[in-house]
């Protein structure tokens, strides 16, 4: 019975090793740049979630604000001091740290 439970413990403590040699070594040369394509599992997967959501709410959900030139120019001033330095000034994703977010 000892020897199992040493087994056991032999086992956790290696899978930890590993996971930490995951953690360390290989996620981050993983290029986790936001201005990379996105893979297949995850296009299929935001396809989908992305459509159920609009399929459930869309017809019922009206925009709040209506679109004046004072609620467009007050959305755009808002963009550009909280969103554009990260997201830029056009929303492309460049930005003025010239780093992929």
């Amino acid at each position: 019975m000892r020897t199992f439970f040493a087994g056991n413990f032999a086992a956790l403590i290696g899978a930890a090793g590993l996971g930490a040699i995951a953690l360390i070594v290989v996620l981050p040369r993983l290029d986790w740049g936001a201005s990379n394509p996105p893979g297949t599992v995850e296009q299929n997967l935001a396809r989908n979630i992305l459509g159920r959501w609009f399929h459930r709410n869309a017809r019922t959900t009206t925009n709040p604000l209506a679109p004046t030139a004072e609620n467009l120019k007050t959305a755009r001033t808002q963009y550009e001091e909280h969103c554009a330095a990260c997201h830029g000034l056009d929303g492309s994703g460049r930005n003025r740290f010239e780093a992929d977010f």
